[in-house]
């Protein structure tokens, strides 16, 4: 009780979300993903926060909602322009920001809207973020829900050193692709 976790995809985010943790009066543990140290983006001189467990929508859709956080926001948004030029599926995509606790208005206002649901976690399936957020759908939509929720995450095995078999384990904008179809196509 008392801890919060937020893992922001963006510079703004980064800054926002880290001084509100500065503040905060519990602990917040930060997650930083290497992949993003490099990334560039605005980032407003004067302070602000973003509030921990306010999720924001990066792309509206209606036909899936595709949940994640962190440097998989880059791949699902990727994913999502593949998903409308080829195969004509407008993917609504939420970036988390705060993976403890979630949003659950409006991850439960995205999946009403859309009736179907893939998060993206690079984090192991079992007892990861994924889990809590199909468990908040479920709690807030499932009566809306036009198919079974699904997840997809890093491979449950140690993450390689070699590039190569890297990528082999890890979420990309392909595999998001693949998953987010099958929820579409396969219903419940």
């Amino acid at each position: 009780p008392g801890l919060k976790a937020v893992a922001p995809a963006t510079p703004y985010d980064a800054k926002g979300l880290f001084l509100n943790a500065l503040r905060d009066g519990n602990p917040v543990i930060f997650f930083e993903h290497k992949k993003l140290y490099r990334l560039k983006g605005p980032v407003p001189e004067e302070d602000y926060e973003i509030p921990i467990g306010r999720a924001v929508i990066k792309r509206e859709g209606d036909d899936i909602t595709i949940a994640t956080y962190s440097y998989m926001l880059h791949e699902v948004l990727k994913a999502a322009e593949v998903l409308e030029r080829e195969h004509r599926v407008s993917a609504e995509v939420l970036d988390l920001r705060s993976i403890h606790p979630v949003d659950r208005g409006l991850i439960g206002a995205s999946v009403r809207k859309t009736g179907r649901l893939l998060v993206v976690d690079e984090g192991w399936a079992p007892c990861g973020v994924s889990a809590e957020v199909i468990s908040v759908a479920v709690e807030e939509a499932l009566e809306y829900m036009d198919a079974r929720p699904a997840r997809l995450n890093t491979l449950h095995t140690p993450i390689p050193f070699s590039p190569p078999l890297e990528k082999h384990v890890l979420p990309d904008f392909e595999k998001i692709v693949y998953a987010a179809l099958k929820v579409v196509k396969e219903g419940w």
